[in-house]
């Protein structure tokens, strides 16, 4: 069983866990849906914070940016958990993570997904933070995609919407 845990950077550790689900999928291998839940409840814990901005993922193990690139690639890796596993729970974690992301990184009125909120002290005072509005392709993308995973579980126009927007 590999080990990705080491890696501090949560977002690359979202992606294998992104091709483990899919993996699965195409396969019915149960050693790819073990890594993936396994790799995702481990970043989870270790990134998902409600201390500043009362939730949101930290991109990496230092704890002071809360990005977009960490954010909707787990809001992806939660529904295709949820679906692979049949457990609602994921897709609830999903479904905080987006909406943690919509209140915070998000720009509703344009569907402009904003890049970061990056500390510029030690990351556990949020009048420290500062928002990069910068926007990526990719962070649209995954906005986009994890948008489109959660109307389709539970079609909530608001998801459709945003996806559709951005």
């Amino acid at each position: 069983s590999a080990q990705w845990e080491g890696n501090g950077f949560n977002d690359d550790i979202m992606w294998i866990t992104i091709a483990c689900a899919r993996a699965y999928e195409a396969t019915g291998n149960q050693t790819y849906l073990d890594q993936a839940k396994r790799h995702f409840d481990i970043v989870y814990e270790r990134a998902w914070d409600t201390t500043v901005f009362g939730g949101g993922m930290f991109w990496t193990i230092a704890n002071k940016n809360k990005n977009s690139c960490i954010n909707g690639p787990a809001a992806v890796a939660a529904c295709l958990l949820g679906e692979a596993l049949q457990d609602e729970s994921y897709y609830e974690t999903a479904k905080r993570i987006i909406d943690w992301q919509r209140a915070n990184l998000v720009e509703v009125e344009t569907g402009k997904v904003y890049d970061a909120w990056n500390s510029t002290g030690s990351g556990a005072n949020q009048a420290e933070y500062e928002l990069n509005t910068w926007a990526s392709t990719y962070n649209q993308g995954t906005w986009i995609g994890a948008c489109t995973l959660l109307y389709l579980h539970t079609g909530e126009q608001q998801y459709f919407d945003d996806a559709k927007l951005a």
